[in-house]
């Protein structure tokens, strides 16, 4: 599995290194030994083997997503569950063998490529993604044959695996970004996240600690929850941050993995992992009818607020059925809401 495509790459020096050198070499070398080498299917569904390859971004919490994100060439290989074990331990010993010999003759462009990844310095970080509506490709599949058959202890049809070898023209479904975060000039995390500290040190991530107490204009992430959802809402404040304090600068070699566990939006930041308990509970503090006669007074007294929300309910029919997300999206606009809410202990600081 080779997911370090030039198509999604945040690395790309590195994905066209793997795409013009190490596929094409090992590829080649299984398929002398008598193998199949092939994209491992991420299947749309897979009770439906046909539905379509899933072809999209990652994040850095398995190993090919984090090598994307650390410039560092990755690959996972996968045998197919359907094959013999010979096979599949051949299989193994051929990629090795191949990519050992081609690493030892490629160790300068390498080289090369991981530094220019981790010279570059993308603006923006992708957080989120969707699946697009129609495929971007259709590709011939080696495919195995496959039936149902009513089981008797689901009590429904199940996917039945009949092992003769197929071809399937296959949909690729691609994906489109949907949020992205601009780069800070740096992070800033208080004192007594040694935790945290201990994980940057492992994954080489640079940072200086204050000897001194230092004053920055920085943004403070305060979320919300507004439905289901939680929200973060930046705010510009000038913070003295105390000695022992922990600058994490943007302008170095793993700046996108440091942006991956330190934005708050990022889908395997530290903050989504569970870390910074103790920040509290993303909670208005008011309830049932509180909440209601306060986003009743609020309405009453702004004007422009109460034009934006009129706006909202006319072009959002999910908005206006909910009662509760019209309540927390009142409440979140507030100026009630910039002294509450949970505060996310990280700053960015950004340029003035």
């Amino acid at each position: 599995q080779n997911r370090g495509d030039v198509a999604y790459a945040r690395s790309r020096a590195t994905a066209s290194w793997l795409q013009q050198r190490f596929t094409p070499a090992v590829d080649a070398a299984l398929r002398r030994k008598g193998h199949q080498p092939a994209i491992y299917p991420s299947l749309i569904d897979e009770d439906a083997p046909r539905s379509g390859l899933r072809y999209s971004p990652e994040g850095p919490r398995y190993s090919t997503g984090y090598g994307d994100f650390a410039g560092i060439p990755t690959v996972l290989g996968e045998n197919h569950r359907l094959k013999s074990y010979r096979q599949r331990v051949l299989g193994d010993y051929v990629l090795l063998e191949e990519a050992l010999r081609l690493v030892g003759r490629d160790a300068h462009a390498i080289d090369a490529a991981k530094r220019a990844d981790r010279a570059a310095r993308p603006q923006e970080l992708m957080v989120a993604w969707e699946r697009l509506p129609q495929p971007i490709d259709h590709i011939p599949f080696k495919g195995v044959t496959y039936t149902r058959a009513l089981s008797p202890v689901s009590g429904r049809p199940e996917l039945r695996w009949e092992g003769r070898d197929e071809t399937w023209t296959m949909p690729v479904i691609g994906y489109r970004q949907t949020q992205a975060v601009q780069y800070p000039v740096a992070w800033w995390i208080p004192p007594g996240n040694d935790d945290v500290l201990a994980l940057l040190d492992a994954h080489g991530i640079d940072y200086d600690r204050l000897q001194q107490p230092a004053r920055r204009a920085v943004q403070q992430i305060r979320i919300t929850k507004t439905g289901s959802d939680h929200v973060p809402h930046t705010h510009d404040v000038e913070e003295t941050f105390p000695a022992g304090s922990v600058r994490v600068p943007a302008d170095q070699p793993m700046r996108m993995l440091a942006a991956a566990l330190l934005e708050p939006r990022s889908s395997d930041s530290l903050l989504a992992s569970g870390r910074f308990r103790h920040a509290g509970s993303p909670d208005s503090g008011l309830y049932g009818n509180e909440l209601v006669e306060f986003s009743e007074r609020v309405l009453r007294s702004d004007a422009a607020l109460r034009s934006a929300f009129e706006q909202k309910l006319a072009s959002d029919a999910a908005f206006r059925a909910d009662g509760d997300a019209r309540l927390q999206w009142i409440y979140a606009r507030s100026p009630y809401a910039t002294i509450s809410g949970w505060r996310y202990p990280v700053r960015r600081e950004v340029r003035q």
